[in-house]
């Protein structure tokens, strides 16, 4: 009796499923408008993410852009707007980034480091203890690989 509930239990519950499922109405259903998920800048994420970094998404040993773009907290003008008018300044970071993607939206870093891994590609550590998002920020090849967490200073007013 026993291998024979063993056998019949698990086709009981599959036809019990199937059974189910033929029961909903799929007509009622309408597609979903995935257009209003959509990020703002469709195109320029793909573009990031697609193409290597070059030297003009990297940073030179202030942290400023080798690209001679504008750097964030070089003419940053109120409300996190640079001197080129965009609103980066504050936005916050995700991997794969590049370097300079990362200063537009955090500012200047007030530590810079560089280095080579194990295939001669160029590693960059930005430091940033202050702002909304302190942290270690990790590049391999002027992309974003590593975001760590600094401890920081607690604000003036706050009680803990």
């Amino acid at each position: 009796m026993r291998l024979a509930m063993r056998r019949i239990g698990p086709l009981a519950v599959l036809g019990l499923a199937l059974g189910a499922c033929s029961s909903v109405d799929f007509t009622s259903l309408r597609p979903v408008d995935f257009s209003t998920f959509s990020p703002r800048s469709t195109a320029a994420l793909s573009d990031t993410i697609a193409r290597p970094a070059t030297q003009q998404d990297m940073v030179d040993d202030q942290g400023r852009c080798m690209g001679g773009g504008p750097a964030a907290t070089d003419g940053a003008a109120p409300g996190g707007a640079d001197a080129a008018g965009s609103q980066t300044l504050g936005l916050g970071v995700a991997l794969n980034m590049t370097e300079c993607e990362v200063v537009h939206r955090l500012g200047a870093p007030e530590r810079v480091s560089f280095g080579q891994n194990e295939r001669n590609e160029r590693t960059a550590t930005l430091t940033y203890t202050r702002g909304n998002w302190p942290g270690l920020y990790q590049f391999t090849a002027g992309r974003l690989t590593v975001m760590e967490s600094v401890p920081t200073a607690p604000r003036a007013g706050r009680r803990r």
